[in-house]
Order: structure tokens, then sequence, then C-alpha cells
């Protein structure tokens, strides 16, 4: 992209790649996201931002994204970093047998509206403080922490897999 940029109704990513670069891709209320051969890029400066509609399903984003924010049901098509801020302001946000890499402040928005399974893996990075995994999580593949800070847990987890603690603590709440 060459700046910020709005879709008021469809974008088909047929071929290459679309990098979003340090700018803010906004799909709008109502507009469909469709993958051919096609994928986006993003990266440290990189934002998504998705109005509500049908849902979409998130295939792999090279690069990560900085900020997301979603109003409509998302499913992770790939595993995903955000290195900023997840808002889940409306629908859910299920990772299915992905990972989801999360590096920035807490999840804003209704964090409860973070789905997982026993497929889904989550991998908390950075450094902020007040993180937390909401109470909507209660099973896991694999858990990370590797935030100084730690993390809180908001309700019981279950990690079928590998619970991997690199720096930071767990505080069960």
């Amino acid at each position: 992209l060459s700046g910020s940029k709005t879709i008021g109704s469809q974008l088909t990513l047929t071929g290459g790649a679309l990098s979003i670069g340090s700018y803010t891709l906004t799909l709008s209320n109502g507009s469909v996201l469709s993958y051919g051969a096609g994928s986006l890029t993003g990266g440290t400066s990189s934002d998504l931002t998705i109005g509500t509609g049908a849902d979409i399903t998130l295939s792999a984003v090279s690069g990560g994204l900085n900020n997301l924010s979603t109003s409509r049901n998302i499913t992770l098509g790939a595993s995903l970093d955000v290195g900023g801020t997840l808002t889940l302001t409306a629908g859910n946000f299920t990772v299915g047998a992905n990972t989801l890499t999360l590096n920035g402040p807490a999840i804003a928005g209704t964090p409860t509206n973070l789905i997982t399974s026993s497929a889904s893996s989550l991998s908390f990075g950075g450094t902020s403080a007040g993180v937390n995994i909401p109470g909507s999580v209660t099973s896991l593949n694999n858990l990370t922490i590797a935030n100084p800070a730690g993390i809180t847990l908001s309700g019981n987890v279950t990690v079928g897999n590998i619970l991997t603690m690199t720096q930071g603590n767990i505080d069960a709440g």
C-alpha cells in the first residue's frame, strides 16, 4: 500500500502479495476478504481493521501485524503474530489448530471472544504488564510465556502438550 486504504466491498487476493507496509488496511462493514493464490504481507507497523459482516478466515499474514481490530467472526487459517494490540469488539476470534502470538498489551475490547481448542497454541511475549488469558480459553495444545511481566489466568486452562516458561510467571488470578 502507498497509504492507508479502506475497502468498501470486496478484497480478493488472486495472486502475489499485498503489502500493508506501515499503513492501515480497513475492511469496512460488510466488506469481504477472499483468497486465491494471493496473500497479505504485514510487519511491525502494519495495522488491520475489520468491520462487521460475514465470517472471514484470515489466512497467513507474512510478517505478522502491529495492531488487529475486528468486529466480526474471524477464524485463523494460519498462525499469526500480533506485536501491538488485539482488539476484539464483536464476534468470535477462533485460533483453531494454529498459534496466536501476542507481544503487546492485554487483549482489548471483549477478551472472552477469543476462542481456542485443544489444537490451539498461544504464545505471550513482549514486556507489557497486565496481560490476561481470558476465561473463554479453557484448552490449549501449547502455551508459551516469554513476557518478563508474566500473565494472569482468568479461569482454568488445560495445556495438553507443552507449557514453555521462558520468562515471567503465571498468576492463577
